[in-house]
């Protein structure tokens, strides 16, 4: 008896993944999100044959251009997706520029256990071997297979299955750009066979948070500071003067903060504005100190600078109160 084919849905966004450029030896300066998904899927019809497929062009932009509008709406589509029977999975295109951003606000509010897959390309469409068209291929087939189930949002880039939760990149124009450098890859795609290892997202995910995106309408501005040697704390005041609901201030190591800023915090009104402290290295964990006690910070633990600005967000959006925001960090 044949197996019941199942119904993925492809929302595509744009991206790299769907960019052309001037010549197909052009991987850089390219023009991304020109491509739209039906003449992508042209060139990978064997997908037809092995699932049904279904897509839609939800917007095509470089996911530079992701503002928060338009991430939640693209939240709200994919939420509306998943809550139809004939549905059995989601795959989304998108720019890789701020796909992990993008990927753990998805990983925190779709409230799902339906497999949900996100993929991009690190070289144009047009190019000579292009990643993308092999990308999706996977991403499609990582969705469609049952061991997939309740896994929270998954990254398919370059044959491995990476946790929305700790996937970054970690290069401009290598198609290994995708990584989580200190949590690994959850599985890898070996031709046709997906293969998952032991490790799991240990995190609170999708249907497991609190978060619900039928309940957010708009996210609060939270500003990411860097540190950076000679810093004069110029865009800490800057962030604090504009009334930013949050601040993520990524300082240069793991535990301190310049003389400046430690002037400027001491002399200034920091009450209305929830600061996470996290570390600008991108991996690595940001524990609790006396900073946190001193001057009411919240440690990032495990979340590097831009996924901590996600979780701060939704927590602000939640008026979730101070002396719960470390516990919120520590689960999610």
């Amino acid at each position: 008896m044949a197996q019941k084919k199942k119904h993925i849905e492809i929302i595509a966004t744009g991206g790299t993944i769907a960019g052309s450029g001037n010549s197909p030896t052009t991987i850089t300066g390219y023009t991304p999100g020109s491509k739209d998904i039906k003449e992508i899927l042209k060139d990978i019809p064997s997908v037809i044959e092995k699932n049904k497929i279904s897509y839609q062009q939800l917007f095509n932009i470089d996911s530079v251009d992701m503002t928060n509008e338009l991430m939640i709406q693209l939240a709200k589509h994919i939420q509306k997706r998943l809550d139809a029977e004939s549905i059995d999975g989601i795959v989304v295109t998108l720019g890789t520029d701020t796909l992990e951003e993008v990927g753990y606000f998805l990983h925190l509010v779709l409230n799902t256990n339906k497999p949900v897959v996100l993929v991009g390309a690190i070289r144009p469409a047009t190019a000579i071997g292009t990643d993308g068209l092999i990308n999706l291929y996977q991403a499609i087939n990582v969705a469609s297979d049952n061991d997939s189930v309740n896994k929270g949002v998954l990254v398919v880039m370059n044959a491995r299955i990476l946790s929305a939760r700790y996937v970054t990149k970690v290069n401009t124009t290598m198609t290994d750009a995708f990584q989580s450098l200190e949590a690994g890859a959850i599985g890898n795609i070996v031709g046709e066979k997906i293969y998952y290892f032991y490790n799991r997202p240990s995190f609170k995910h999708t249907n497991e948070t609190m978060f619900n995106i039928d309940d957010i309408t708009q996210l609060p501005k939270v500003n990411i500071v860097i540190a950076h040697q000679g810093d004069d704390a110029f865009q800490l005041k800057e962030t604090i003067n504009r009334k930013y609901e949050g601040l993520i201030l990524a300082t240069a190591g793991g535990y301190t903060i310049s003389n400046k800023i430690t002037e400027y915090l001491e002399n200034v009104e920091i009450s209305n504005i929830k600061i996470v402290r996290t570390s600008r290295l991108g991996h690595g964990i940001t524990t609790k100190t006396h900073l946190e006690n001193k001057y009411n910070f919240i440690a990032s633990e495990t979340l590097n600078a831009n996924k901590s600005r996600v979780l701060l967000m939704l927590l602000i959006a939640y008026k979730i109160q101070d002396e719960e925001l470390q516990n919120y960090f520590n689960q999610y």
